[in-house]
């Protein structure tokens, strides 16, 4: 849609104040935002630390029940809340976004590990949670039947946490994670920093 390309672009421009009145024109033209474009708006509100309009629009979405949030949704209002250092909001909107990818849509996985690692306010990655998010997505397994692997960047990260951390027993079961994967037996994978 191409309002949402003027929104991104009027956001990335530093010029997110003109986003209102785009969704304004949308919704005079009877036109039904779906959810990348609460998503936009959602990230515009944010550029211009517009945390209680962020929350507005989420409850929009809540009352209108036409279109659902989905993990990006949760995600980014995740990463808005660390952001502007909202912690405990920031982890109750991950608790969604968990809950709301029942589906497993693997793509969730790296984002969630990112912004667990934002939400501890530490710039430290929970690594109990982002652990359990990756051996999740591995037992689960993609929607074709083939193995689930994490990215190179994911396993990196995880890696330089537990060594952050000098927590070997945790990089040691991480290890046994990969293993039910095929990250632990290709070259990539494991030389990633």
């Amino acid at each position: 849609m191409p309002y949402n390309s003027l929104m991104i672009l009027y956001t990335k421009t530093g010029q997110a104040e003109n986003v209102p009145a785009i969704i304004q024109e949308i919704k005079s033209c009877d036109i039904m935002p779906d959810s990348y474009t609460y998503n936009v708006w959602m990230r515009a509100l944010a550029s211009m630390n517009e945390i209680s309009g962020v929350e507005r629009l989420i409850d929009e979405m809540k009352r209108d029940g036409r279109v659902a949030g989905d993990w990006r949704t949760y995600s980014n209002l995740a990463s808005v809340y660390a952001d502007a250092g909202l912690f405990d909001k920031a982890e109750k909107a991950l608790k969604e976004l968990e809950k709301l990818n029942t589906t497993r849509e693997h793509s969730a996985y790296p984002f969630l590990v990112t912004v667990l690692r934002d939400v501890t306010g530490s710039g430290h990655l929970e690594l109990k949670s982002a652990l359990d998010c990756i051996e999740n997505a591995i037992l689960t397994g993609r929607e074709d039947g083939g193995k689930w692997t994490p990215l190179p960047a994911v396993i990196g990260e995880l890696m330089r946490q537990f060594e952050q951390n000098k927590n070997v027993e945790g990089a040691k079961h991480f290890l046994e994670v990969l293993k039910k994967s095929k990250a632990s037996r290709d070259q990539k994978y494991l030389n990633h920093r």
